[in-house]
């Protein structure tokens, strides 16, 4: 899919979300994030951390990628919709030192 998407957009990300960390083992350099990583598409991500695993950290070192990629928690479940709020404001606004 994102081979057909035109290159005229501005941005390319890629969203992800777990409840628990489901791969063991190291990613490669055939894994879909570092496939991403080379045509340039930045992966963020929102962990929903409810079970103490570290997912948040998971996340750094597994899953996104990409200039300005980042990681939301959400502490569990019910703090999910504040979460995704803060996620979706962080990808639509244009960050600050682009301002000027």
């Amino acid at each position: 899919m994102i081979r057909r998407t035109p290159s005229a957009c501005a941005l390319r990300s890629a969203h992800a979300t777990h409840a628990r960390s489901c791969f063991v083992g190291h990613l490669g350099p055939d894994s879909p994030r570092a496939a991403l990583n080379r045509i340039g598409v930045t992966v963020n991500g929102l962990a929903i951390d409810s079970k103490n695993e570290d997912l948040t950290g998971w996340y750094w070192e597994n899953v996104i990628t990409g200039a300005g990629a980042f990681v939301v928690t959400a502490n569990d479940f019910s703090d999910y919709p504040r979460a995704i709020r803060l996620k979706l404001i962080r990808e639509t606004s244009k960050p600050l030192s682009l301002r000027y």
